[in-house]
């Protein structure tokens, strides 16, 4: 059922980044997503294997939900939210931000209540912290790699 439900809201996730007016040019989009999957398997694996924060599932449904979270869902929210950010104006991005927490907090219920994982060491607080400070990185680096691209467009001109 977890699987299901992590596929639903992949495609929904998907038709929001690829229909909304809030685009981001598709160099960037690759690069958000492939940034924030990377970062964030890392950062979950070390939370769960290292610092022993969360214990994942170790069902195979339930740990494929947990792949499709961390490797595709979490990273397409990030595009759309950060494609909204970078675009829009000062209501936008406040909305953004709103539909950010609230996807967070629907997103970890989910998986809470599906038993996917279950916290050991950490709350909903310090996730909420976590992808706070996760989403301030990945502007960041969006922010660096639009300066980069126009650093690069301006020596071949």
């Amino acid at each position: 059922m977890i699987i299901a439900i992590q596929i639903i809201l992949f495609f929904l996730l998907l038709f929001v980044c690829v229909y909304s007016k809030y685009k981001l040019p598709f160099k960037e989009f690759i690069f958000v997503f492939l940034v924030s999957s990377i970062l964030l398997m890392n950062s979950y694996t070390v939370m769960s294997l290292n610092l022993k924060w969360i214990a994942v599932s170790d069902h195979y449904e339930k740990f494929i939900g947990f792949l499709l979270f961390r490797n595709l869902c979490m990273p397409l929210m990030f595009t759309a939210v950060l494609a909204i950010i970078s675009k829009a104006g000062k209501s936008g991005k406040g909305l953004a931000v709103v539909f950010y927490f609230i996807a967070i907090i629907g997103m970890e219920s989910i998986n809470l209540s599906f038993s996917v994982y279950h916290y050991l060491k950490w709350n909903l607080l310090m996730t909420l912290l976590f992808y706070i400070l996760f989403l301030a990185v990945m502007n960041f680096l969006l922010k660096g790699f639009k300066a980069l691209e126009r650093i690069k467009h301006h020596e071949s001109v």
